[in-house]
């Protein structure tokens, strides 16, 4: 039987070429398809019949293309009596609203779902969720974001990991935000590695509100070790921000997510950037995502501030958020449309740093719409226009 599947797909493959070459009247491109092709017939022949089975389910009945297939097939091998079983499994899958690229993008990050049995591991953990609330294209969506859930005990570890997520966050779509943040929170048995950084946390003063958006904002930060939890707390108090403040919650993110060693790097950055050492903790204080970014994003944002700008080091002191900034998502677009302003006599002696720091609503508003009349071009230049042309056509006329 497997012989014959073999022979079918070689003959499916050498067809395929065959095809191809028949139909491009370009010599060039014939040459690179065939050769493609050759190559792609050639993978296959090669491999044990076996194998061919599997390339040939991954196509008919899962909807892969040929080398999605040929390379999915590499990490499993299919059992080509269980072919009957296997399809039960794809068929379970679309009652509970499975589409097939969404079954075929499960297949290629955890094919190994497909031995499993129905009745003993997925239809549990699928009703499980469901129970949970997690149905229509929640479903899909939370077992796509960690397959290797399938594999995972439904009652040691799939069970407390909701439970505790929800005991803190409150709904299942923030829960969903969370394991969407960190899919791993599904692998790691979460109520022994989180639980004691919750109450550490609770008993340092941390309210409810806080521990829920630091689970939904970055829910590896309670992942550490405990001794590294309290260390980084300690820390950030001896800055002056007490875990019962709302600022807590990012200045911990951010001390978690480095190394002293990298901090005392950013600290060096800044202050051969002409701040002082007191400047860089009033700036963590007042504005810790700031301090968030790579060493060389500091420097590099401060040099364009600086020498390109030309914004004195204690205006961006000043107003630390502008730190935060992307270069060039944000700030080299805003300063185009600046210079242009600025030859035209139109920015009434603004600030740039407080052009700069505005929502993105109000800047385009104030610098782009209201000046359309005499700068249209300012529609084609400044990336955060687009999409708003309707708008921006209707301004004119008024």
């Amino acid at each position: 039987m497997a012989n014959v599947a073999f022979k079918r797909l070689a003959c499916l493959l050498q067809n395929r070429f065959l095809k191809t070459t028949a139909t491009n009247l370009w010599p060039k491109a014939t040459a690179k398809k065939t050769s493609s092709a050759a190559k792609l017939a050639a993978s296959v022949i090669q491999q044990p019949p076996s194998s061919s089975f599997t390339v040939q389910f991954f196509m008919n009945s899962c909807g892969l293309p040929l080398r999605a297939a040929i390379s999915t097939s590499k990490k499993i091998r299919l059992n080509e009596n269980k072919k009957g079983q296997m399809e039960s499994v794809i068929a379970f899958l679309k009652s509970h609203g499975f589409s097939d690229v969404q079954i075929a993008k499960l297949i290629l990050e955890y094919p190994q779902f497909l031995h499993f049995k129905i009745s003993q591991n997925l239809a549990p953990k699928i009703e499980y969720l469901i129970e949970c609330g997690f149905t229509g294209s929640l479903l899909p969506e939370i077992v796509l974001l960690c397959p290797y859930m399938l594999r995972r005990s439904l009652a040691v570890r799939l069970k407390p990991t909701f439970e505790f997520l929800r005991k803190y966050v409150g709904t299942n779509e923030r829960a969903l935000v969370a394991i969407k943040r960190s899919p791993l929170l599904l692998q790691f048995n979460i109520e022994k590695n989180m639980q004691s950084n919750v109450e550490y946390l609770i008993k340092e003063g941390m309210p409810s509100c806080s521990i829920s958006r630091l689970i939904i904002t970055q829910p590896t930060c309670l992942l550490q070790n405990i001794d590294k939890v309290a260390h980084k707390v300690e820390t950030v108090k001896k800055f002056g921000i007490h875990p019962s403040t709302r600022g807590f919650v990012d200045a911990f993110r951010v001390m978690v997510s480095m190394s002293e060693l990298t901090w005392k790097k950013k600290v060096e950055v800044l202050k051969s950037l002409g701040w002082s050492e007191e400047d860089v903790i009033d700036t963590f204080v007042r504005s810790p995502l700031s301090l968030a970014r790579s060493e060389e994003k500091l420097r590099s944002v401060m040099d364009f501030y600086v020498n390109t700008v030309k914004i004195e080091p204690k205006s961006i002191i000043a107003q630390p958020m502008l730190l935060g900034f992307s270069l060039n998502r944000r700030l080299i677009p805003r300063f185009n449309v600046l210079k242009i302003l600025e030859e035209k006599n139109l920015l009434n002696n603004k600030k740039p740093a407080s052009i700069l720091a505005k929502s993105e609503k109000d800047f385009v508003n104030t610098y782009i719409f209201k000046n359309l009349k005499e700068l249209p071009i300012l529609l084609e230049i400044y990336p955060g226009c687009k999409g708003t042309e309707n708008k921006a056509l209707h301004l004119q006329k008024v």
